[in-house]
């Protein structure tokens, strides 16, 4: 019967190691993932001074091509912007995965706790006899 009990807790523990395992995992994700959005930002906030200092330079020369060129700036700045956005979008759905990865794995760590303990129970009555 000990045996059986030291079988179940060592399955135990490989569940937990393996869940270990994942969510290191899931946390090495998640940080490239953040240093790739943060490089992002810093490249689109360096464009879009870029683009608001010719937009600048450009409003003190009247003519058309600083009409036609302030237009091509606008939807360049307009495109940066909806890249922003989708950017940050994308972070939060990547966040919210690994949230739902993370609440999962609480759970099945908690169910897994509970059988632990069971299982030492059993085992000190054991001893116990």
């Amino acid at each position: 019967m000990d045996q059986n009990l030291e079988q179940k807790l060592d399955a135990v523990m490989e569940t937990l190691t393996e869940f270990k395992k994942e969510f290191t995992a899931l946390q090495e994700d998640f940080h490239t993932h953040r240093l790739e959005f943060s490089r992002l930002q810093n490249d689109l906030n360096a464009h879009h001074l870029e683009f608001s200092s010719l937009k600048s330079e450009l409003a003190d020369h009247p003519g058309e091509f600083q009409k036609k060129t302030v237009e091509r700036l606008e939807r360049i700045e307009t495109s940066i912007l909806r890249l922003e956005t989708e950017a940050l979008e994308d972070l939060t759905n990547v966040r919210q995965e690994f949230s739902g990865r993370l609440t999962s794995r609480d759970y099945e760590t908690q169910a897994l706790n509970k059988r632990v303990l069971q299982l030492e129970g059993r085992l000190e009555s054991l001893e116990q006899q």
